[in-house]
């Protein structure tokens, strides 16, 4: 690591903490407005409200639920609409990392807010059937299948998921940097299917490269800023980086 530290400048180091520290900050923001949706929607009337109204249309059970989560759901996503135009577009651009119009970055809002729909309808109602189907042991029903439903996810991620944003391109196995981010990973026996260029400049300036899938899908995904405008010994220690998060199990320890 010591090595990696002198490689890399430390304006940029300085810069990068400085961002971040507004960044977690933007976080800490979120979570409260979350928190603040959820106890107002637990605690008073709103909830009840929501239910009585979708009752005027339905009272069959899992229609009931589908549209509940609908409603709150999009409520949320509309109330914290203007932090997160603030926080990853306006932000972005003053510190010079957006490179999306405003247009742009709406579609990939739309994209997400959908995708959230259709994850969280079935599993909030996979969870109302685990307690109605397994009164005493729904909540092992329940970890079960949120284990299972992660590494699909997981699997699924790079082949289903990162496309609707981002176009991925395979890197050639003879190129020098790809050589040397799988030998990285040989190193510490994680095995990868190939090496991936990603068109982060499509939406930001920032440059990554990571890690992504599971099994026969796990890759190693290289943004094209990275492979642009940063030599192979940074682009070497950015991977490194996010290798060791993988090797550490830091996701997973939260």
């Amino acid at each position: 690591m010591e090595k990696y530290n002198q490689i890399i400048d430390k304006e940029k180091q300085r810069q990068a903490k400085e961002y971040q520290k507004k960044k977690i900050i933007f976080k800490i923001t979120g979570t409260a407005l979350f928190l603040a949706y959820f106890l107002i929607l637990i605690f008073s009337k709103l909830s009840f409200a929501i239910k009585g109204k979708i009752l005027y249309f339905t009272d069959i059970q899992w229609q009931v639920i589908a549209l509940y989560i609908f409603f709150t759901l999009t409520l949320y996503d509309l109330l914290s609409l203007p932090l997160e135009i603030y926080t990853s577009y306006t932000f972005e651009h003053k510190y010079h990392f957006c490179t999306q119009t405003l247009r742009d970055w709406f579609e990939d809002w739309l994209k997400s807010y959908i995708l959230s729909l259709l994850l969280a309808i079935p599993v909030i109602e996979g969870i109302y059937w685990a307690i109605r189907t397994f009164s005493q042991n729904w909540y092992l029903v329940v970890s079960v299948f949120t284990v299972l439903l992660a590494v699909l996810l997981s699997h699924l991620s790079p082949i289903l998921l990162t496309p609707l944003f981002f176009k991925l391109k395979k890197i050639e196995g003879d190129n020098e940097l790809a050589q040397r981010l799988i030998k990285l990973c040989n190193k510490v026996n994680t095995k990868v299917k190939g090496v991936y260029e990603i068109n982060f400049s499509s939406k930001t300036t920032k440059a990554n490269a990571y890690l992504s899938g599971l099994g026969n899908t796990r890759r190693i995904v290289i943004a094209d800023n990275l492979l642009k405008n940063f030599t192979l010994d940074e682009a070497e220690v950015v991977f490194a980086h996010e290798l060791g998060h993988h090797v550490h199990k830091d996701v997973l320890k939260g």
